[in-house]
């Protein structure tokens, strides 16, 4: 007997026995199949290195757990042995075969088929089984519900084991196979090695025809699909959840047609092409829905990280990670025709778009989420305005620092897209071109009233307007810039309507209006340098163009101070001239400008030369 402590159990029947003993029934499996019908011990010997809680955790709804070396004493010995027939009589005498991880390993030839309900295979620790199935396209531990009456087996498990494969194996050969199987768990289960030799492992494990499966604790590593799942025809199989795990394979995880209820939760899935797919390579009823949870990472995929094939209700992505897609986009939506909801999560560094979405059917809503360094678009609607889906960002969305653009024809985001009136932040920390269109598209900004802005392609990009801002107490710039060493501005209004100039305050202070048709002859209006007079003159195409001063009804044009023509062309007023000078000069010598006027009920003043006046006395008729 094997030296451990002995204890009571009810309820629950667990079977061992030291290999010596049993040496004779490795040839008489029918003996031994009528033996683990009955209780064998009251008092059973548990190997020490399996505690109390250990037990509890591995049975579940297991009714007995039974040492295979108990069955076949050379399993586990050190040698090529196959133990297939002895873990598949256990397992399909609806028991749980316990591989002890301190002997092994333990060595598999052919396929270990399970075809009863509560059947498994567990260990005390993690131990070893070897495939040496020369098939390369054989799995290597079949589950299968479909040789049953209703077609699925319940409460299976597998825990505590390593798989690894003598020979490669074909992509289509996986390691674990659930078909039919339905309310399982699998825990501690690693798949070829943690130190990216994947052990010659095709497949990974793959569960069609079933659902209710949870996985948990666990490390993947194959060359074809790591995890691959799929319903039947019908579609109607459900629910597969994926927490603490570590996912390696030529693609990650395959969802792969009539599936739903997809969950994953602190997974890490990397290195795949792609790290998600989900198509109707297995079967061609629609995918329903999968939901990608917190803590989930889609890491370093050689394409794309996501691609998404095939029409499917509904993909939510919540406290996801999705970085690192060389030659791909990070997420890559061809076909879903579903409600793409991302919440929480970052997209970048992908060696195309952060998301690409060329499904003109898919409804992308995007909140609460980081969308940044990417070498194309943050989002490209590729499509253009032939989108149906009401796509909306969130105000609480940053998109920026992506090459080509963060957002490519942003003009078919719905009025719904910001809260609280506000709109995604789509900003750049290292250059100026933050949002791009295609070829000469206009770039517009609206609300849930409409365009409220746009800017139109203006032939080239050597010249440009820029808005500028200001710290406190400063004044910010609407002003040009670009490659020229002078850049004019100008202010064009639609049709003959005017520009008008105010403030919030006080409103509108001045107009400019149309001329009443083409304007060829322009007011212009120029400062000047310290010392000089600021000049409001004409321009244009005649030789001779008047300035007119014009008030309104009998309103006056009031000049504050003196007037003065530019001495060869005296200045003309086609109309009465009121002088408002309040102060006439107290002697003909007064301080005076040449040409200043002045006057009172008597006189009339003329300033002839500097500091010299000369008066008219005034009279009736």
């Amino acid at each position: 007997m094997i030296d451990a402590p002995t204890m009571k159990i009810s309820k629950t029947r667990i079977i061992f026995a030291a290999p010596a003993l049993l040496g004779a029934l490795s040839c008489a499996l029918t003996t031994e199949a009528q033996s683990l019908g009955t209780p064998i011990f009251d008092s059973v010997t548990i190997p020490g290195s399996l505690t109390v809680n250990s037990v509890g955790a591995v049975l579940g709804n297991h009714s007995t757990l039974v040492d295979v070396r108990s069955v076949d004493s050379q399993c586990g010995n050190g040698t090529a042995h196959s133990c297939t027939s002895a873990i598949q009589m256990i397992c399909n005498q609806g028991r749980v075969a316990w591989l002890p991880a301190s002997a092994g390993p333990y060595h598999i030839n052919p396929t270990v088929v399970c075809t009863a309900s509560h059947g498994g295979i567990s260990s005390d620790g993690l131990a070893q089984i070897v495939d040496d199935n020369p098939d390369p396209a054989a799995d290597t531990v079949l589950f299968d519900g479909s040789r049953v009456n209703g077609g699925l087996i319940y409460d299976t498990m597998v825990e505590g084991i390593r798989f690894t494969n003598a020979r490669t194996r074909n992509k289509t050969a996986y390691s674990v196979h659930l078909h039919g199987v339905a309310n399982s768990t699998l825990s501690r289960l690693y798949i070829g090695q943690t130190n990216f030799n994947n052990d010659n492992i095709g497949g990974g494990l793959w569960l069609d025809h079933g659902g209710g499966v949870s996985l948990t604790n666990f490390y993947i590593n194959a060359y074809g699909d790591a995890i691959t799942v799929n319903g039947g025809s019908s579609g109607g199989d459900a629910d597969l959840f994926l927490t603490q795990g570590f996912v390696r394979g030529g693609v990650g995880i395959h969802m792969a047609g009539g599936f739903g209820g997809l969950t994953t939760s602190n997974l890490d899935v990397f290195n795949g092409s792609p790290n998600l797919l989900i198509d109707n390579a297995k079967s061609l009823a629609m995918n329903r829905d999968a939901i990608l949870g917190s803590g989930t990472a889609f890491d370093t995929a050689t394409g794309d990280n996501i691609r998404i094939n095939s029409h499917m209700a509904e993909i939510e992505f919540t406290g996801t990670s999705i970085k690192t897609s060389r030659n791909g986009h990070g997420i890559n939506v061809v076909d879903c025709g579903c409600q793409f909801l991302i919440n929480g999560s970052a997209i970048g560094i992908a060696g195309g778009d952060g998301i690409h979405l060329f499904d003109k059917n898919t409804q992308l809503l995007i909140s609460g989420s980081q969308i940044s360094g990417n070498a194309g678009y943050g989002i490209n609607f590729v499509s253009g305005n032939a989108y149906t889906g009401g796509q909306s960002i969130s105000a609480d969305t940053m998109i920026f620092d992506n090459a080509l653009g963060n957002v490519n024809h942003i003009d078919i985001l719905t009025s719904s897209s910001g809260t609280n009136g506000k709109s995604p932040l789509l900003k750049s920390t290292s250059g100026l071109a933050v949002i791009a269109g295609t070829n000469t598209d206009a770039i517009t900004f609206q609300n849930p009233h409409g365009i409220q802005a746009a800017i139109l392609d203006g032939g080239g990009g050597a010249n440009r307007a820029v808005l500028k801002g200001a710290i406190a107490g400063g004044s910010p710039v609407f002003g040009t810039d670009g490659s020229d060493a002078s850049v004019n501005g100008f202010f064009s209004a639609k049709g003959i309507a005017f520009w008008a100039f105010g403030n919030s305050t006080h409103g509108v202070s001045a107009y400019i209006d149309d001329c009443g048709g083409i304007c060829a002859n322009q007011v212009t209006m120029k400062g000047s340098a310290a010392s000089g007079s600021p000049q409001v003159s004409v321009r244009g195409s005649d030789p001779d163009i008047n300035l007119i001063l014009s008030a309104k009804g009998n309103g006056r044009v009031i000049s504050l101070a003196p007037m003065a023509g530019n001495g060869a062309t005296p200045v003309a007023f086609p109309f009465n001239i009121a002088l408002t000078t309040s102060t006439t000069p107290p002697s003909s010598s007064a301080p005076c400008t040449t040409g200043t006027l002045a006057a009172d009920s008597s006189y009339i003043y003329y300033c002839v030369a500097s500091n010299t006046w000369k008066r008219a006395a005034l009279s009736s008729w």
